[in-house]
């Protein structure tokens, strides 16, 4: 995903609205678990069509525990303010507001690396 966003293209934005949004899970242990999700909402054009967009990042909607996190993210994006947006040429609905990947793509990219390096260090030793 991330070499074939590096073509796409960049435009001004407007913020119309941002915030937190609060999410609560209960877990079978019966604790409650609270997450804060950052939220924005966009618009931009692209060749004089008017669009809109809520992804800051690629990848999932992250949650944080932390509720600072999510404020401090959504800092950047308070309403009416003027931003970059990044969009697909090939499809201009798909934008983000940065080209960063959200965090989690991380984590799970390196347990997948971790995992398959288990798995081709026990074959070695299978074929040693």
């Amino acid at each position: 995903m991330v070499i074939r966003t590096k073509s796409w293209k960049k435009t001004k934005g407007r913020i119309l609205v941002s915030g937190v949004h609060i999410q609560q899970d209960y877990l079978s242990s019966g604790h409650m678990a609270v997450s804060f999700f950052p939220y924005t909402e966009y618009e931009y054009t692209v060749s004089g069509k008017l669009y809109k967009g809520s992804r800051i990042f690629f990848g999932k909607n992250v949650g944080f525990g932390d509720k600072s996190k999510s404020e401090k993210l959504v800092e950047n994006y308070k309403p009416n303010t003027d931003v970059v947006v990044w969009y697909d040429p090939r499809n201009s609905e798909n934008s983000v507001l940065t080209r960063k990947a959200a965090t989690s793509i991380y984590f799970f990219l390196s347990l997948g690396i971790i995992f398959l390096s288990f798995v081709f260090f026990f074959i070695l030793l299978i074929l040693i």
